[in-house]
């Protein structure tokens, strides 16, 4: 494992040495053929690309936490389900239903742990926030079942 590996280990994505060689080549042949003008230009191109790249990395990285936890909870891995859907949670700020599904799937979670309060919260708050989608509708019904217990 090289320095840039050991130092970005679960960090994001940072492009590889080839890669950075690559852009700095493309600068400095522009600048010797005499076209500096357009630099700036090219160096936002550039960085669009690689910022796109990476942000769908970081959401096909939550997705597939996200189905991996699903995954978990079927077959009642609770805790790793939970350490899955934290790391998407994180990754990027998830899309509203994808939110909606972390949080939802985390009360389940909490819940078969032992951790009511905490599944409650999780409950309420996708029954709240996201009250018309398929979690928040499963989430009012958790809320309801545990009522009446």
């Amino acid at each position: 494992m090289n320095s840039d590996e050991h130092e970005n280990k679960g960090a994001h994505p940072v492009p590889p040495n080839n890669l950075r060689l690559t852009v700095f080549g493309i600068v400095l042949m522009m600048c010797v053929e005499g076209s500096c003008a357009n630099i700036m230009k090219t160096l936002t191109i550039l960085g669009l690309i690689i910022s796109l790249t990476a942000g769908f990395g970081c959401a096909t990285a939550q997705k597939g936490n996200v189905m991996r936890a699903q995954f978990a909870v079927e077959r009642g891995h609770y805790q790793y389900a939970l350490n899955r859907l934290n790391e998407a949670e994180h990754l990027i700020q998830p899309e509203p239903l994808v939110k909606a599904e972390i949080v939802y799937l985390k009360g389940v979670c909490y819940a078969a742990l032992g951790r009511n309060d905490d599944a409650r919260g999780s409950f309420r708050y996708v029954a709240n926030e996201f009250p018309n989608t398929e979690f928040g509708y499963q989430a009012k019904e958790k809320l309801t079942d545990e009522e009446k217990k």
